[in-house]
């Protein structure tokens, strides 16, 4: 990523940073229960939390339509707990020498929209897309291209649900999760060498190849949720918070990479 690419990235986040407010550092070692979590699990914790917690409402307002999607929402973030305790460890050392990766990448949950109970049905209908596909096609250009080409085609593939807001929503949180994480990587391997740290690389991209084997689990929800989004029950999409290309505290790193890590 070049010097210029990085700060056009930052130019896209400075009209959000009043909204998204700065991610907690790693956890004190010495700290229990809760607050020894890291930064990752913590993320998916909570995102536990708010769905069970909705799981109910949704299926008052749908007489039980609703609870197999809340089940499957809930039991895929449950299979990802353990995976992200392993790398909330795997990222300590470099967070213990201030470097944030494990953390910038996740966007607090309290940014989670207010649940609403209806909203003004979409007028169109909703465009499948097919998670396994799609799956492969990020997997072979992470593969072929590094980087600046995954993030070319999470670019286009969000600039397509763009015209779709109402539907698709789970696949949109994780493109958009992913290509923060495809922006954050050779920034966070830059800020290493200046600290003189191995690059945490391999931690990043196992971030994204996580993510992108999530796939075909959102993209299924998705379509299980179709009928009732159609009817103005935002679930799903008012069940992610949104996230910006960078983290604000992008806006004050002090390193510029001047290439993607291969």
């Amino acid at each position: 990523m070049s010097r210029r690419d990085c700060r056009l990235l930052v130019c896209l986040v400075v009209a959000g940073c009043a909204a998204e407010p700065e991610v907690a550092p790693s956890p004190d070692p010495g700290a229990a229960d809760e607050s020894s979590r890291g930064c990752f699990e913590t993320h998916v914790v909570e995102a536990i939390e708010i769905n069970q917690q909705r799981k109910p409402l949704y299926a008052e307002l749908t007489d039980g339509e609703s609870k197999p999607i809340s089940r499957g929402l809930i039991l895929f973030e449950q299979s990802i707990v353990l995976p992200a305790k392993l790398i909330d460890a795997r990222a300590e050392k470099w967070q213990e020498a201030g470097l944030a990766i494990g953390c910038d990448e996740f966007v607090p949950i309290s940014l989670t929209p207010e649940f609403r109970s209806q909203v003004d049905p979409p007028t169109e209908s909703r465009e499948s897309h097919s998670g396994l596909a799609l799956a492969a096609e990020l997997k072979l250009a992470f593969a072929l291209g590094g980087y600046d080409r995954l993030r070319g085609e999470l670019e286009e593939e969000l600039a397509e649900l763009a015209e779709q807001p109402a539907y698709n929503c789970l696949l949109r949180h994780f493109l958009e999760s992913l290509l923060r994480g495809a922006n954050l990587a050779p920034i966070h391997a830059a800020r290493a060498e200046e600290l003189g740290l191995d690059s945490p690389d391999a931690i990043s991209r196992d971030l994204i190849l996580l993510q992108i084997a999530g796939l075909p689990v959102a993209t299924k929800l998705d379509a299980d949720a179709e009928e009732i989004q159609a009817a103005g029950i935002p679930i799903l999409c008012q069940d992610v918070p949104p996230i910006s290309p960078l983290p604000c505290r992008a806006l004050s790193l002090p390193s510029w990479p001047s290439r993607s890590p291969s």
